[in-house]
């Protein structure tokens, strides 16, 4: 088996590596997913893959930085310019951190301003419309005017350290990123996290990823891998998981469609609620895809923000 990124499993089910799953105990309870979450399982009108996570990008912002320079959290462009312009006359502090060494991170920017990297039906490409240029003016401005900073490389622990230290006092990042930066000194009081949608003009919103489990074509051990994949994406397995987990102080999706099982997984959620003892979170702080046993932050997703197909963000 392979726990397998959204963009990779397209790729090794070309190259033969991935067995089929249509008609499998693998694909037991299907319609339970969401279309966006199944889309990435498909490749060439086969299934080789069943969703396992979820996940979304948002902007991180400092709580307490944001109170003193007197700010809300950014709803488009224009907000995020005067935000991170008044937090940085006020406090001192940068008011953002663009990772520039991953083009993932720039594609909630791309995506909310209607873009996209290409155009499937006429097969080109199409960042540099005027929406994508709008997005990248965008984000240069505020590096140029010194409001935001960015990197070249080692960008991943440059944002981190600089959001955990208090040095800036937004980042774009996304539920892979809430365990490690609750262990910053700024956020040893959890509720100084504050999370909420990248900002953006159109309805389209943060791409949005995850990971799919797989079967290997030349497993000798067939059927007995497509029980176990079954079972690791069951609602049991699922629910067993969020009711483990630490809650965190982040937004992720509305994951699995209310219908089948749902006054059993009412159930689940609640028992998950008052037994939340004590493992920590998923190291990447993903979230179970098939759990209606989840908890939807206030306003930070809208649940039809995915669809765009995802480029591998490491």
């Amino acid at each position: 088996m392979i726990r397998s990124e959204v963009a990779w499993t397209p790729d090794f089910a070309n190259l033969g590596y991935l067995a089929p799953l249509d008609g499998t105990a693998a694909l037991k309870n299907q319609d339970d997913f969401l279309k966006q979450a199944v889309a990435s399982t498909k490749y060439d009108g086969k299934t080789f893959a069943v969703p396992q996570v979820i996940d979304s990008m948002g902007v991180f912002y400092n709580k307490k930085m944001f109170k003193e320079a007197g700010v809300d959290a950014p709803a488009n462009l224009d907000d995020l310019k005067t935000v991170a312009k008044k937090i940085k006359d006020k406090t001192g502090k940068t008011g953002l951190y663009l990772r520039g060494d991953d083009p993932y991170y720039f594609l909630s920017f791309l995506y909310g301003e209607g873009g996209d990297m290409v155009d499937a039906s006429s097969k080109t490409v199409t960042i540099d419309k005027p929406e994508g240029v709008k997005a990248f003016k965008a984000v240069k401005e505020l590096v140029d005017d010194g409001t935001a900073k960015t990197d070249a490389s080692d960008g991943w622990e440059n944002m981190m350290q600089a959001f955990k230290n208090g040095d800036v006092a937004m980042m774009v990042n996304g539920p892979w990123a809430v365990a490690d930066t609750l262990t910053g000194k700024e956020f040893t009081d959890k509720d100084n996290l504050g999370v909420a949608p990248v900002p953006s003009s159109s309805a389209q919103g943060a791409p949005q990823g995850g990971h799919n489990l797989a079967v290997y074509a030349g497993s000798k051990n067939l059927e007995a891998s497509y029980a176990f994949v079954e079972y690791m994406t069951s609602v049991d397995s699922q629910a067993t998981a969020v009711q483990r987990a630490e809650p965190a102080a982040h937004p992720h999706l509305r994951v699995r469609q209310e219908g089948s099982g749902r006054q059993r997984d009412r159930r689940l959620l609640q028992a998950g609620r008052r037994d939340r003892r004590r493992a920590p979170l998923d190291p990447r702080g993903r979230q179970p895809l098939r759990a209606a046993a989840r908890r939807v932050h206030q306003g930070s997703h809208r649940p039809d923000h995915a669809g765009e197909g995802r480029q591998g963000h490491r």
